[in-house]
């Protein structure tokens, strides 16, 4: 069978309704790691790989360890598409990144995020 988690929604699990990135913003952490652990990425220019693995019915995640996977497929979660520039900005007191996409522009987008981030920190 197949899921689209595009059109489809979650019946159960940390999330509720239609989300495509759900399994992702959505997870917790494993049994057993320490409380209030975030997933931080110390490095955007490398993707994460994720491992998903399929059970039969709905599982509680403390018993997902001693259960057999029907299926797994193992993908990778980028956060910079090919050519995107990452510039580290040290200016006085400013600190920050500039992600620079590939091409002439213009990147209104882009502009936006460094606009609301300067006049929030000033």
């Amino acid at each position: 069978g197949q899921v689209n988690i595009c059109s489809q929604p979650s019946a159960g699990g940390s999330y509720r309704g239609v989300s495509a990135m759900g399994l992702l913003w959505s997870m917790k952490p494993s049994p057993g790691q320490r409380k209030g652990i975030r997933m931080v990425k110390s490095d955007v220019t490398k993707p994460y790989k994720v491992v998903l693995d399929c059970f039969d019915g709905h599982t509680d995640p403390q018993e997902s360890s001693s259960l057999q996977s029907l299926s797994s497929n193992t993908f990778e979660k980028g956060y910079m598409a090919d050519g995107v520039k990452r510039i580290p900005v040290r200016e006085g007191r400013i600190r920050g990144i500039i992600f620079l996409p590939p091409g002439d522009g213009p990147f209104p987008g882009a502009k936006r995020k460094i606009d609301v981030y300067l006049k929030k920190n000033c």
